[in-house]
């Protein structure tokens, strides 16, 4: 049901005649293996559990 290529870690360049990588998959979708998590928002970074209330101002690029 779900097939990805999973890249291998290379050095940064511009440009690659080749990426090694693998082709991973799962028979069933969602998977079995996969467990939801929640994450809230915080000021500049994600958390599993809200730390205080507070406003978080999203903008636009």
């Amino acid at each position: 049901m779900l097939r990805a290529w999973m890249q291998d870690s290379v050095p940064p360049h511009t440009e690659y005649p080749e990426r090694p990588g693998r082709w991973v998959a799962e028979s069933q979708w969602p998977s079995p293996n996969v467990t939801p998590e929640h994450y809230y928002l915080a000021e500049q970074k994600l958390v599993k559990a809200p730390e205080e209330e507070q406003a978080i101002m999203v903008t636009g690029m």
